[in-house]
């Protein structure tokens, strides 16, 4: 009897040690994948944490969520929408009050559609995510879509209402797109107009320079 006990116990220590390692591997590769995220190497980092997750022996609980909320990112950094839907889609099933998940579930698949040049369907889904929360990015993206369409009035009221939020690193690219937009109406003074601001600040962009002068020389031939 006492050898009985005495194997039970060793099986329940050699379990508890299994645990202890499977424990210490997954949070290894998570620190290993939040590294290579902080070197923008995307790739590695979800590498790293699939394999944090699958060390997890099939248990979900907050640090999978945590797992998986930095690889869905480092998806959507790559572009690689399609699998971003499905990390996004585990995740608001996993926390359905999370409004982040959900709207980055639905930028995901918007993101999809878009690189499909499924822009009517993309509005669709970018609306959705607008309804959780608006970024300069988020109407960046609506302006585009609307660009694409056609529907160059929409798409700059997108590229004003992003620019009105935005003073950082996007506001060059809204500002940009609200010139191209108003050269695609062929409204030439505007263009010639935004694309002069434009480049009086941002100098060393010389495709803007090339606009502004051809714009200059439109007008020039409409006198």
């Amino acid at each position: 009897m006492k050898i009985k006990v005495n194997l039970m116990f060793c099986i329940f220590c050699m379990a508890l040690l299994m645990l202890g390692c499977a424990k210490n591997e997954r949070y290894a590769h998570r620190k290993s994948g939040l590294e290579y995220f902080a070197y923008e190497n995307y790739e590695g980092a979800i590498v790293e944490f699939d394999k944090a997750i699958n060390a997890s022996s099939g248990i979900i609980g907050g640090f999978e969520k945590d797992v998986l909320s930095y690889k869905g990112e480092a998806l959507l950094r790559l572009g690689n929408y399609e699998s971003a839907v499905g990390v996004y889609e585990k995740l608001t099933t996993m926390d359905k009050k999370n409004k982040d998940f959900q709207y980055l579930f639905y930028m995901s698949e918007a993101g999809k559609l878009e690189s499909e040049n499924d822009y009517e369907n993309a509005v669709v889904k970018y609306e959705e995510a607008l309804a959780i929360k608006e970024n300069a990015d988020l109407y960046n993206r609506l302006g585009i879509c609307e660009s694409e369409l056609g529907n160059y009035e929409e798409a700059l009221t997108y590229f004003s209402k992003g620019i009105a939020l935005e003073n950082g690193e996007i506001l060059q690219i809204l500002l940009k797109n609200e010139a191209i937009t108003y050269g695609l109406m062929r409204d030439y003074k505007t263009a010639a107009y935004k694309y002069e601001v434009y480049v009086s600040t941002y100098t060393d962009d010389k495709d803007a320079a090339k606009e502004l002068a051809f714009f200059k020389s439109r007008l020039i031939d409409t006198d």
